[in-house]
């Protein structure tokens, strides 16, 4: 993964980038990742998968495409990204989605791992781990590592259409 330094510009994609191959079928622990993502996708109510992003840094142009973003009405942005089992490059990950998507749209980015399996003895990193979309909302605003472990159901999801819409 690369690390973004020293972002210069940041714009929103209309489509996957030509200069990138297609995804080939997936199989095993990749394709139940991505059926965990597109679960969670479907029980959220504006949500926004896949957006793909360009970007120049120091190193150059790049590419990166955040799991899923959920617009605040207060002009927040929620990037959550999305593994199967807890891992700390995730964070990493969210990281530089949130000074990219930040930068194009202008806005406050809060970053979320959204994970099924709690592997906490294997990771350096210790998350605020949340069981509900809300309190890891509330939780990322102030908090630099949030997790929310959500076993696939909707209920966890709760009282999110209230707060969050497309803009």
């Amino acid at each position: 993964m690369r690390i973004i330094q020293n972002l210069q510009w940041a714009k929103k994609l209309d489509r996957r980038p030509d200069c990138l191959p297609p995804v080939k079928h997936l199989r095993g622990s990749r394709r139940v990742g991505l059926k965990f993502e597109a679960d969670l996708t479907r029980n959220l109510p504006g949500a926004i998968h896949g957006q793909w992003f360009q970007y120049c840094d120091s190193v150059g142009t790049g590419f990166c495409q955040p799991d899923i973003l959920l617009f605040h009405l207060n002009g927040t942005i929620a990037v959550l990204e999305c593994k199967l089992s807890q891992q700390d490059s995730a964070f990493q990950q969210l990281q530089s989605y949130k000074m990219v998507v930040g930068r194009a749209f202008q806005r406050k980015v809060i970053g979320i791992q959204v994970t099924k399996n709690l592997r906490p003895y294997q990771c350096n990193i210790i998350p605020k781990i949340c069981n509900n979309l809300p309190d890891a909302l509330k939780c990322a605003v102030s908090q630099e590592f949030v997790l929310l472990h959500w076993l696939g159901i909707p209920a966890q999801l709760q009282l999110v259409e209230r707060h969050f819409g497309i803009q």
